[in-house]
């Protein structure tokens, strides 16, 4: 337990403060309430790291271009149950009160047990397991039509050796033909440039997995297809007011415009797909 509390504190626990300290702005990005009313037990519970503004902001984009998707798909009738791995201190059902998709969320057996202290299910099935191994969420999905399902992975898959994404795709493609993908992944050089020590920058585990191209994921024959990608720079400049003139410079560049994206794909095989 006290290992998956510590990949909690190094994992999660920022994304958790960007959307408390988001919720507490008067013009909130997010505005995750429920967030910003668990934040003196997490206190309590953990220590609070120091979340720097970009960061803030960065991580509340990537909720919000999730959050974007999940409600097109679920509204569209596309989309009928979502599965969030890795699930951590995530929020989404509680913050997406009227979307009307099956959870389910899949982490450590002590990461779901505060799960269960501190945030309502609200009707989500959860699981204890590794995520990353299909066997031990997959009959979650028996009743539903491999092509209806949603999995999320949100600051996830960054952090695993390549070979384990790629099974993990693999074991996907099989047994669920078809299904959406919901994911976010830095390339090669913002990958780099992260991982460099950094003053004041929290510890975290390095970024592992940083393909080049998003759409060239599996063997020809078995290519994720994507069907929408976000860099920070695709939002409305209201929301990234904080990237210096710099940073918007460097990052309308082709080859670092989605250095670090968002993207919304499908796998392939199943009805429609």
């Amino acid at each position: 337990m006290t290992a998956a509390l510590e990949l909690l504190d190094s994992t999660a626990l920022t994304p958790f403060w960007a959307r408390a300290h988001d919720a507490a702005l008067d013009e909130p990005i997010l505005g995750d309430m429920t967030a910003l009313g668990m934040a003196a037990m997490v206190r309590q519970r953990f220590a609070e790291p120091s979340v720097p503004t970009i960061t803030r902001v960065g991580c509340c984009l990537r909720n919000l271009a999730m959050d974007w998707w999940l409600c097109q798909l679920v509204e569209q009738q596309r989309v009928e149950t979502t599965v969030v791995i890795g699930a951590g201190l995530d929020t989404r059902r509680q913050r997406l009160p009227e979307l009307d998709s099956r959870f389910v969320e899949v982490d450590s057996a002590a990461i779901i047990e505060l799960r269960d202290r501190w945030i309502p299910a609200a009707g989500a099935t959860r699981v204890a397991g590794d995520g990353l191994q299909v066997d031990s969420w997959l009959h979650t999905t028996d009743t539903a039509e491999p092509t209806s399902v949603a999995i999320i992975l949100e600051g996830v898959l960054a952090y695993q050796r390549p070979e384990r994404v790629a099974r993990f795709f693999g074991e996907v493609r099989e047994h669920l033909p078809g299904a959406y993908l919901l994911f976010d992944s830095p390339g090669p050089i913002s990958a780099r440039s992260a991982n460099r020590p950094q003053p004041g920058r929290a510890a975290r585990p390095a970024y592992n997995w940083a393909p080049w191209s998003t759409s060239r994921l599996g063997d020809r024959k078995n290519r994720l297809m994507i069907i929408e990608e976000k860099g920070f720079m695709d939002f409305p400049r209201a929301m990234t007011s904080c990237f210096s003139k710099r940073d918007r410079i460097i990052h309308s560049l082709p080859l670092l415009r989605r250095s670090y994206r968002m993207t919304l794909a499908r796998f392939p095989g199943g009805a429609g797909a």
